[in-house]
């Protein structure tokens, strides 16, 4: 008789570890695991299902590898250091770069419309985008004018006069 040990062995279907008298030959089958890639037996067999022999004490192990998705950054027009990483499964993407773009204000990752942040957790793959708002380049006061250059779609602006201030509005929208 031999021993038959299964470590990890509620990743099989069964564990028949243990003595091994009358057949030498065990069938053992590795299970599926969420975010887990089977990867081969400790033995070197990849098959899921093996048949072995046990002709002298042995241990077998099924092995795993965790499933890891890209998150690619696109600086839509900008730059970013970090053009992707890969993020372990079911595990949050954790600190997200900032990207720069000359002009433009960051407003933010979004996943095609939602707007993400470092609690954001892939499911699959995925290319986050950065989001923009034009900024102003220039204000000129003159006399009772004001100008304002590159301004974009919308700024608020509070403007100071003898009577107090008065707050003029104009839209801008996300880029």
């Amino acid at each position: 008789k031999y021993e038959l040990t299964i470590e990890d062995s509620e990743y099989v279907e069964e564990d028949k570890s243990g003595d091994i008298r009358a057949s030498p030959e065990i069938t053992i089958k590795a299970v599926e695991r969420a975010g887990y890639t089977f990867t081969g037996w400790s033995n070197g067999d990849t098959d899921r299902e093996i048949t072995i022999t046990v002709s002298e004490p042995l241990t077998v192990t099924p092995n795993y590898e965790i499933i890891k998705h890209t998150v690619t950054f696109n600086p839509n027009e900008g730059l970013v250091g970090e053009e992707s990483r890969k993020v372990n499964y079911n595990t949050a993407v954790g600190t997200l770069p900032i990207p720069t773009r000359l002009n433009y204000a960051f407003t933010g990752w979004y996943n095609e419309n939602t707007k993400v942040d470092n609690t954001f957790v892939p499911t699959a793959d995925v290319e986050l985008t950065a989001h923009w708002i034009k900024s102003i380049d220039n204000i000129t006061i003159t006399n009772s004018s004001i100008t304002l250059d590159n301004i974009g779609d919308s700024e608020t602006i509070n403007i100071t006069g003898n009577d107090g201030v008065e707050e003029l509005s104009l839209d801008r929208k996300s880029v």
